[in-house]
């Protein structure tokens, strides 16, 4: 697909030169959100692999397990509030 492409050119030109820049003009600064391009050039140059070959194999194996875990934080933490609200709510009404 042509965004994973774009994403990566993006992602390449920050773990080369360290600007946001889709490089196709000279480093022309790219006025687009890139925290997420800036973390996937740094890991690529950190695992050692290009950008488009991170983004196609290595990011579905690193970022899934990630979000799933965070997810599970996060039902674990709805349940002890949703809970810990329930017990005061019974106290209340059914005492």
């Amino acid at each position: 697909h042509r965004d994973a492409v774009w994403f990566s050119a993006i992602a390449g030109m920050f773990k080369t030169y360290g600007v946001s820049s889709n490089g196709l003009d000279g480093l022309i600064p790219l006025y687009y959100h890139t925290f997420s391009h800036y973390v996937y050039g740094a890991l690529s140059g950190l695992i050692g692999v290009s950008t488009i070959t991170f983004f196609y194999i290595c990011a579905p194996i690193l970022i899934t397990p990630l979000f799933f875990l965070s997810f599970m934080y996060c039902v674990k933490d709805a349940l002890k509030y949703f809970s810990n609200r329930y017990k005061k709510f019974s106290k209340l009404f059914f005492a």
